[in-house]
């Protein structure tokens, strides 16, 4: 028992709190017991395997000629590129436990961009068919197409459920305030993102389409300038949705600083420091008065 004039001693319970490890996070599922996974893996895995194939044969009058995918505007290279990149994120452990938002709701967009790409290879192939067909000629589509177009599927239905479950749920089980909270400044960003990825990419496409190059050199100048117009479209409406809805009374508001590991004689206890706006309370010590 300690008098009135003594300082408390180190509380044994927060030192042993103190001291221990840090709950490690639970081992990820094989892809075999993981739905979303599994689907992204076999979606990407046929992706792959059907973009240098035959997708389209022209019949009826010759000479005659194949289509693959990484003929012509390359949409099966591009979708192979991307499913290869979702395949990584599937299958790596570093992204299933990465702390970052971004990177865990990256196989989202990854399978978004997947389905565009297998709709946008669609469109060129039948643009194809019409212009063989004004020819006298025709075109066929190869089995092999069709498994492209599955796999594109598949990667995007598996990597939409992947991100937005990854994204849902905290970096770590001792991390809860990580998980997604939906605020009325996190709504108006996406919101304003959105409008803003559509308008940039929108902007991008036009500038190309109108820029007067040949079709079959227009791939991947159209690729790379909605990328990078849909990003910056999206970088300016996330900002100014920032700006419009920002809490006034952020700067002023102090930093709690929570809780700091201290060593006490032979002990590591945890103290909190007192926020600068908070009074002190009677009998309870601060780090001023303790290091006076």
């Amino acid at each position: 028992m300690t008098s009135p004039w003594e300082q408390p001693g180190p509380n044994p319970v927060l030192g042993r709190l103190a001291q221990a490890p840090p709950p490690e996070a639970p081992p990820s599922p094989s892809p075999l017991h993981d739905p979303a996974r599994l689907i992204a893996i076999v979606g990407s895995v046929l992706a792959i395997v059907a973009s240098p194939l035959p997708w389209l044969t022209r019949v009826g009058n010759p000479p005659p000629e194949v289509r693959t995918g990484w003929t012509g505007t390359a949409d099966g290279f591009l979708l192979a590129t991307v499913a290869i990149v979702l395949l990584v994120m599937a299958v790596s452990r570093v992204a299933e436990e990465a702390r970052s938002r971004g990177l865990r709701l990256l196989p989202a967009g990854l399978g978004l961009l997947a389905a565009i790409l297998g709709f946008g290879s669609q469109r060129t192939l039948e643009n194809q068919v019409a212009i063989w067909t004004s020819e006298g000629a025709t075109g066929v589509y190869e089995p092999w197409f069709y498994l492209n177009l599955l796999g594109a599927g598949l990667a995007c239905v598996g990597g939409l459920w992947l991100g937005i479950r990854r994204g849902r749920r905290p970096a770590a089980p001792s991390d809860p305030t990580d998980a997604v909270q939906v605020t009325r400044r996190g709504v108006a960003t996406a919101l304003f993102g959105g409008l803003g990825v559509v308008l940039g990419a929108g902007v991008s496409a036009t500038v190309v389409l109108t820029s007067g190059l040949n079709d079959v050199a227009m791939s991947m100048p159209l690729l790379f300038a909605v990328l990078l117009g849909a990003l910056f479209g999206g970088w300016v409406g996330s900002r100014f949705a920032g700006l419009l809805f920002a809490d006034p009374n952020a700067l002023a508001r102090p930093r709690d600083e929570g809780v700091r590991l201290e060593k006490v004689g032979t002990a590591t206890v945890a103290s909190r420091h007192a926020r600068r706006d908070e009074p002190a309370i009677p009998g309870q010590d601060t780090d001023a008065e303790a290091d006076a």
